[in-house]
């Protein structure tokens, strides 16, 4: 497997300063925060005990190694899913994958030709690889902290022995292409942008994270509204779904695939 240069990170420093704290957890500071500072601690520190406040932060690296490939670091507290601007990482018009660090044997998170902007990451995901032989798959990280790691096209993460198979098609040519989708996490309507030629038969298709087939019908994209920035609007209704992840297949017809995942509250 093929890493950046490494960087030293010193093993202990009794220097901590000018840091951001966030929640009430007086036991983190030694039971009290004005005792940890009597000990020259984060003397121009800041500390916030609603948790709430913590802001998202987003962390996009691009490898030093190779383009289009990269990882995203994602420290949340109050969100379920974060938009994340893939163009540090990923060229405009390349192909590639996004996976959760924790499910690389998993399907990906997405995957396809990047057209720019963001992507939709969930933040609540719960499938975890199971590690070390273990019988059982991992617990996976709560929605506080989540990494993703993004490879080009073709498949490369083992680095310059042959990539495993999959049974992951990429949707490289794929004639349709989705521009967002509203709101995630949803209840019951989900909105899909996305662009597409006209009159192209569409198979719709909603899926658990079995992949068993929830739901599925057919459209044309000449008998849906198309708005005057050439994106079509579709509206798919969840309502009778219980709470999970669905994902949301739209093949065209060269049997090609767009998809997305969605959270259902």
């Amino acid at each position: 497997m093929k890493y950046d240069s490494a960087i030293t990170v010193p093993i202990y420093s009794e220097t901590f300063d000018y840091n951001t704290y966030y929640g009430g957890n007086e036991g983190a500071f030694w039971g009290d925060w004005d005792y940890w500072q009597s000990f020259g601690f984060d003397l121009n520190s800041t500390r916030d005990t609603e948790e709430e406040n913590a802001p998202t932060i987003i962390k996009t690296i691009p490898s030093q190694q190779k383009r289009n490939r990269g990882t995203i670091t994602i420290f949340n507290v109050n969100e379920t899913s974060v938009d994340v601007d893939l163009s540090s990482i990923v060229d405009t018009g390349a192909q590639y994958y996004l996976y959760d660090v924790e499910n690389l044997k998993g399907d990906p998170i997405h995957s396809g030709r990047y057209h720019g902007g963001t992507v939709n990451l969930p933040l609540d995901l719960t499938e975890a690889m199971v590690i070390n032989n273990e019988t059982q798959a991992s617990i996976h990280s709560s929605q506080l902290f989540a990494c993703f790691v993004v490879f080009p096209y073709p498949l490369d993460y083992w680095g310059d022995s042959e990539p495993p198979a999959l049974d992951v098609p990429l949707q490289k040519t794929s004639g349709i292409i989705i521009k967002g989708f509203t709101p995630n996490p949803t209840r019951d309507l989900l909105s899909v942008e996305f662009i597409a030629p006209e009159d192209l038969d569409v198979n719709l298709r909603v899926k658990d994270n079995l992949k068993d087939v929830l739901y599925e019908e057919a459209f044309n994209t000449s008998k849906i509204n198309k708005g005057e920035s050439g994106i079509y609007k579709y509206v798919i209704n969840l309502a009778n779904y219980s709470t999970g992840v669905y994902l949301i297949e739209f093949e065209d017809e060269e049997g090609l695939v767009s998809s997305l995942r969605v959270i259902k509250n």
